[in-house]
Order: structure tokens, then C-alpha cells, then sequence
């Protein structure tokens, strides 16, 4: 039976989290859906990540999957519970801690949503990305999950009134005598992984660490304060060319995606017509696309696939959804159910081995197109950059993912110099 259950809101924070275990030899299994009921046989995993897809959807709604994964846990016997967030606060945070607490029957959930490597740290209870307050980054304009506040117990107390309490940094000091004298939340201060370190050596003395959120960054300490067993595993030797799908809008991977281009990558903007119509993957245009990138592939070009250049291409998308009468909310969604079943139509035509995904939106649509039933990490290509196989399908292809916002500008160059590293020596039986 698995030892820890993590649950993450979407399918690229599921595979990282879980990356954080496998990169030190222990078994991970990530499931793609929520409601695939956790069939199937996972007893020879330590540790099961459950994506419950929550961002995007109702509170109410996303509470209700976290209290579904936490009873499943509770019922299979896994003895530590991880409640993954995104580092830059988006999706149903105050619901689904509260759902895990409630689920949990835990007075205390401590919670450390710092992730220092991608430069979020966590000071005075508000959330930096750099050196910039949350609410005043590009995580601000998500679409679909705005950001309007950098305080944490703000934030989280506009889905839930459980007391939420800071412990800064000036606290450090008395960790191993700090007292947690009233049941809630308590968000710790970090700026570097010494001090999120710090903070769960003290939560394993006081034995909190069974039910603990935070970020991947966080996630990456528990390997060595948590019992597992570990492995040492055979290698397997991978080859092929790249293809790149991004169906991020966030700046940082468009930036990656323009110097990717310089650098010799063939970048295909996917036309709007093809993603938001409902039967836009079945046109003609649809069939010359992908006829461009058979032959790109049969001249062994790397490809990137992208839906908008810069920001200014949203609005064709936007203008093409209102004549076609599909709400603004769900456009994203759409898009990313298209790029899917294109993606699925390509690859039956190509030999690309690598593929790499930004954005969890856009992996979990390419999931449910090509029918994987679950990834296994692997480990990471840079920080919060994870490579992983398909269940069942090991050997076939290597899958690259990350969130949008992760990663310097070039990136791209980067894991194209690093696969050949990856895939003969490091990837996992």
C-alpha cells in the first residue's frame, strides 16, 4: 500500500511533486484523472500521487475530490498525507485545505508554500515571486484564476474562516520550542530551502508531519524526513528528437518558446480555427498542418507547437469564441482539448521520442487524447522540470514537463543538451 498520499490540483504540480520522490529511488505512481475511482493495482507504490484536476472548478467541487483522496488514503492505510499547492497560490487553496483538515480530522495543518529554486519565497506571510509581490506579477492576469492578493491568510481566508496564523522567519529561532496553541493553519516563512529544511525537521520532532501542504519545493524534503525504502534502478537508453507543446500563456514560457526559435528550433503557431472550433482537429487545414510536421520530422527538425505568439494573438481567440457563441471561462479548456487530439493525430505520423509540455492545463488534455492511465517520475532535467514515462508504455517515448512559469529563457536549449544524458543514463525501469 502506498505510505503517502499526495494530492495535487493539477496534473504538471502531480508529476513534479512526485519527481521530488522518484529522483531518490522511491516508487512513485501518478494518477492523470480523479475519477478513475484509484482503480488498479498500486500496492507496490510508496508513494501515489492523485491529480483531483480542481483549479479551474467550484469550490464546493474541489473540497469534495480532496475529501474523496483523503478517505481513499485513510482507507488503504497510507500513514502521511500531502496536500500539494501551486506556488503562486492559484486554484481553490482555502477549500481544499480545509477538505484535507476536515478529512483528515487534524486539528493543525502546518502549511509551507515557499519554493525557493523558482524564486517564490514566503516572507511575512506574502508570497514573492523574485522580488515582486504576487499580485503584482504575471500570475496576477491568470484567466482563469486571477490573482488579487500577496497575503497568504488573506487568500486562503476567502474560501474558508479556519484561523490562519504566520510563523516568520524573526520565529526561526524558536522552532523547536514554538507551541501551537490554537488548531488552523499556520503558514511558514521561507526564502531559502535551508529554512523550508528547517521547517520540517521541527514539524517531524513535534509529529506533524502526517498531514502536511505546501509546495513541490517543500515536497522536496520529505524523502529525508519521512521512512521509505529506496532502490537503485536500471538504466534504459532513449533517443529521438524533441517535440514541444505549449499551451502556456504565461510570459515566461512564450519568452522560452521566441529564443527556443533563434536558436534553430521550426516553430508552428497552431491557428485558431483549428483549437476552438469543435471541429477544427477534423479540417483540412487540420490535415496540411500536420503534414507540415511529418515532413519537419522526416528531415529530423525539433518542433515546437504553440498557440499564440504574444499576448496581442489572445484577442483572435477571443473574437472567434464570441461569433462561435463558447464562454471566455471555458476557451482555455477548449484549447487545450484540441491541442490534445492534434497532438494524438501527430504522433501516430511521427518518431519524435521526446515530449516536452508546458502547462497543466494543456498535459492533463494530451493525457485524456492519448489514453494514459498514470505517469512515473522519473526525476528532474533542471529544477521543477520533471521527466517521466507513461505507465505501461515504458520504453515508448520520454515525457518533459513543467509549469508555465518555470525555467530560464533557454530552456528549451537546455534539456535538448540534457536528453541525451537523461535518457541513457538516468531514466528508470
Amino acid at each position: 500500500m502506498p505510505k503517502l498520499l499526495v494530492i495535487a490540483d493539477d496534473l504538471t504540480g502531480a508529476n513534479e511533486t512526485g519527481a521530488q520522490f522518484a529522483k531518490k529511488g522511491i516508487s512513485v505512481f501518478v494518477m492523470t484523472e480523479p475519477g478513475s475511482e484509484f482503480a488498479g493495482s498500486l500496492n507496490e507504490y510508496q508513494v501515489l500521487v492523485v491529480n483531483t484536476e480542481s483549479r479551474h472548478i467550484d469550490p464546493r467541487e474541489a473540497a469534495e475530490r480532496v475529501s474523496l483522496a483523503v478517505r481513499y488514503g485513510i482507507e488503504s492505510g497510507s500513514r502521511w498525507f500531502y496536500k500539494k499547492t501551486d506556488s503562486t497560490l492559484r486554484g481553490n487553496v482555502g477549500s481544499e485545505l480545509e477538505a484535507l483538515l476536515s478529512a483528515s480530522e487534524r486539528r493543525i495543518l502546518p502549511f509551507a508554500p515557499a519554493f525557493p529554486k523558482q524564486k517564490r519565497t514566503t516572507r511575512d506571510g506574502f508570497q514573492y515571486v523574485a522580488d515582486a509581490m504576487l499580485h503584482e506579477t504575471a500570475f496576477a492576469r491568470d484567466s482563469l484564476n486571477p490573482i488579487t492578493e500577496s497575503y497568504i491568510p488573506a487568500i486562503i481566508n476567502k474560501q474558508t474562516p479556519i484561523p490562519t496564523r504566520v510563523v516568520r522567519t524573526s520565529d526561526f529561532r524558536q522552532l523547536e520550542s514554538m507551541e501551537f496553541p490554537g488548531g488552523g493553519i499556520y503558514v511558514f516563512d521561507a526564502t531559502s530551502d535551508d529554512e523550508l529544511r528547517r521547517v520540517g525537521e521541527m514539524l517531524k520532532n513535534k509529529h506533524l508531519l502526517e498531514v502536511v501542504a505546501g509546495s513541490a519545493g517543500f515536497a522536496e524534503h520529505l524523502p529525508d524526513l519521512l521512512d521509505f525504502e529506496r532502490s537503485t534502478f536500471a538504466t534504459r537508453r532513449l533517443r529521438g528528437r524533441m517535440m514541444v507543446v505549449n499551451g502556456s500563456l504565461n510570459e515566461v514560457s512564450l519568452a522560452q518558446i521566441r529564443r527556443a526559435e533563434k536558436s534553430g528550433f521550426a516553430v508552428i503557431t497552431l491557428p485558431p480555427e483549428i483549437l476552438v472550433r469543435e471541429d477544427g482537429v477534423e479540417t483540412n487545414e487540420a490535415d496540411d498542418l500536420i503534414a507540415e510536421i511529418v515532413e519537419l520530422d522526416s528531415r529530423g527538425r525539433e518542433v515546437i507547437l504553440r498557440s499564440i505568439k504574444s499576448d496581442e494573438d489572445l484577442q483572435s481567440y477571443l473574437s472567434l469564441a464570441e461569433r462561435l457563441v463558447i464562454d471566455p471561462q471555458r476557451l482555455p479548456l477548449r484549447v487545450a482539448e484540441s491541442t490534445g487530439k492534434l497532438v494524438n493525430k501527430i504522433l501516430r505520423h511521427t518518431s519524435f521520442k521526446l515530449l516536452t509540455v508546458f502547462g497543466g492545463d494543456t498535459l492533463v488534455a494530451l493525457a485524456r487524447a492519448l489514453n494514459w492511465p498514470g505517469l512515473l517520475p522519473r526525476g528532474e532535467v533542471l529544477p521543477g522540470i520533471i521527466f517521466s514515462e507513461v505507465a505501461g508504455r515504458e520504453g515508448e517515448m520520454l515525457l518533459i514537463t513543467k509549469a508555465g512559469g518555470f525555467g530560464s529563457e533557454d530552456v528549451l536549449q537546455q534539456i535538448k543538451e540534457a536528453s541525451d544524458e537523461i535518457t541513457s543514463q538516468q531514466a528508470i525501469i
